[in-house]
């Protein structure tokens, strides 16, 4: 079962929902929830019209969650209950063993049936495996790991900030951190991580929960918190460097000097061509 959320998706949802389904088909039944909110596009027209043309997929609307939940993360958190709660409940799941969880935004376009099946018959006790990119790793934000990445980045380059420039500190917290992990690497044990595509098994997905609880980080995103709740339940995560759904993603692009560069030099080009307003 794949499922995942989206907002202001009309112009990726579809061809990602079959890209996902062709690499997945061969190997069993595939169904698909999608939970969408906060559009204002055509997201929800077009997951209509996907739910009478393709098989097993199904979705909801929520509307406009972001006057009840501002917070991005939070409101993340509450849409991603709503489908773990559906695998929960939903007789029409009882039967799913792997529970995927995917970007629907365009960054799984390196994913293959191989990869996939290699994955879920690894001879190892896993609860969940996650994705890996042929060039720098890019999703330091779901990652936790003893030594690579024990914290949420982003605080320590708040924190760098005070002391040297925003660039600096972005590359000592961020960059470096953004590491290539070659395809024959083994298995790597993290506590969390995502990477835009996670296979976990069933029951440890429904036995857990994106609910943040007052022993999680403030700053602990959605994925974060689901996956502490499988390790707390005797699950053993890994990054598989051999699945790989993706090649280079912006945020990977970013810590590239050159990408850098590049970006700063349009802005200057950007703020030098435009014209002035009269005030």
């Amino acid at each position: 079962m794949v499922v995942g959320a989206i907002r202001n998706g009309e112009r990726v949802i579809s061809k990602e929902i079959k890209n996902i389904l062709n690499v997945l088909k061969p190997l069993g039944d595939v169904y698909f929830y999608v939970v969408e909110s906060d559009s204002q596009d055509s997201t929800v027209t077009v997951l209509q019209d996907m739910s009478s043309t393709v098989e097993n997929f199904d979705f909801v609307s929520l509307g406009n969650l972001e006057r009840e939940i501002p917070n991005r993360i939070e409101r993340l958190i509450f849409c991603r209950n709503v489908y773990l709660d559906k695998i929960k409940t939903d007789p029409k799941y009882k039967d799913v063993d792997f529970v995927i969880v995917a970007d629907l935004d365009g960054v799984n376009n390196k994913l293959s049936t191989s990869a996939i099946e290699t994955s879920i018959n690894l001879n190892t006790d896993w609860a969940g495996l996650f994705a890996n990119q042929s060039h720098r790793y890019y999703d330091l934000l779901a990652l936790r790991h003893e030594y690579w990445c024990p914290h949420n980045v982003f605080e320590e380059y708040l924190w760098l900030k005070n002391f040297m420039p925003p660039g600096r500190a972005k590359s000592l917290a961020i960059y470096r951190r953004m590491i290539k992990i070659q395809r024959n690497f083994p298995l790597i044990p993290v506590m969390s991580a995502f990477g835009g595509f996670a296979i976990y098994k069933r029951q440890y997905f429904v036995s857990s929960s994106y609910s943040r609880e007052e022993r999680d980080n403030p700053s602990d995103i959605d994925h974060v918190i689901l996956n502490r709740r499988i390790i707390e339940n005797g699950g053993s995560l890994f990054i598989n460097p051999r699945l790989i759904n993706a090649s280079w993603t912006f945020h990977s692009l970013s810590s590239h000097t050159l990408f850098r560069f590049a970006a700063k030099l349009k802005k200057r080009v950007i703020s030098k061509t435009r014209p002035k307003l009269l005030i």
